[in-house]
């Protein structure tokens, strides 16, 4: 679930769509990653009810709104910005064990241990302030970074500087640079299932090409050998997918004369079409050695059924 304090309508859209949709300016990293979070801003009752007064009036409101009629009619119009941006469910804590993962407090006051006094805190596992990502670590986790940091200060003396930084912020628990030290670090995963089906997709491609320099002049000549040649995955996707194949191919010196692109981007969506020829690649009678007819049906699945 994704709490918001921003301040105006426009930004409470933008936010609400970022998080749903995808980033509507396709400016980060959110740019067509539809994320479906449930959203609110904490402003609307659904929200504003599970926590005390004075907590509200403290904390979770900016402090220039103190005219009631001014903050009454701002809470209407940024609840209305983002309206149609969630759905809304009748009773937020029975949520907790299915909906709710992960809350994020953007531009806001509200303080962590004053969002503890939520009904729903128990749920929040991650909180995201505008700063970066906040983790959590605890005093023993933090020991033993601290630990690794002196032994890497001395391992890599050009890097000690940055890694006594990072020493120092976790000695101290400034927490919120912990995400500043990580920043190399993905949030997101590559399964093994995921992970798999790019390895069948460059050796389908691979395998479409080692049969295609098998075959007689006159069966070349019927195959159009852009068709078979790898486009890569689209690096505005956010699926991880291209940076994988790039790592398998060249960290692992995998697929050395498979002909691709060499940033691996194919500047589209090729995921769809992709499953739709490892279907048929699947389908031939010897998928490790493919005859004229295998590598044309394979072909075909690139044109989707609606236009062929």
């Amino acid at each position: 679930m994704v709490i918001l304090g921003t301040p105006t309508a426009d930004s409470s859209k933008i936010y609400a769509l970022t998080v749903t949709e995808g980033d509507p300016t396709w400016a980060g990293p959110l740019a067509g990653l539809p994320l479906g979070l449930p959203v609110y801003h904490i402003t609307e009752s659904v929200i504003k009810d599970q926590i005390s007064e004075e907590v509200y009036d403290d904390e979770g409101w900016p402090e220039e709104a103190d005219d009631q009629m001014v903050m009454r009619h701002r809470e209407a119009e940024l609840g209305e910005a983002i309206k149609s941006e969630k759905e809304t469910p009748s009773d937020i804590p029975s949520l907790s064990k299915a909906a709710i993962s992960t809350g994020i407090v953007h531009q806001s006051s509200l303080s962590k241990s004053h969002l503890r006094e939520l009904p729903i805190y128990d749920t929040v596992t991650t909180i995201l302030f505008s700063g970066g990502n906040l983790m959590e670590l605890t005093r023993a986790e933090r020991w033993i970074l601290v630990n690794q940091m002196r032994i890497l200060e001395n391992l890599y003396p050009d890097e000690a500087e940055h890694l006594a930084t990072t020493r120092t912020i976790l000695e101290r628990g400034y927490e919120l640079h912990y995400g500043e030290q990580a920043q190399d670090i993905y949030e997101r995963t590559l399964t093994e299932q995921e992970s798999r089906e790019v390895i069948d997709i460059m050796s389908m491609y691979e395998r479409m090409n080692w049969a295609y320099e098998s075959l007689e002049d006159d069966d070349k000549a019927a195959i159009d050998k852009g068709d078979i040649k790898f486009r890569g995955f689209d690096g505005n996707s956010g699926s991880g997918r291209l940076e994988y194949a790039q790592f398998y191919a060249e960290e692992m010196d995998r697929f050395k004369d498979l002909e691709r692109p060499h940033d691996f981007n194919s500047h589209s969506s090729v995921i769809d079409m992709y499953r739709r020829m490892l279907e048929e690649w699947e389908a031939s009678g010897n998928k490790w050695e493919l005859t004229k007819e295998d590598i044309e049906r394979i072909i075909a699945a690139q044109t989707h059924p609606s236009n062929r």
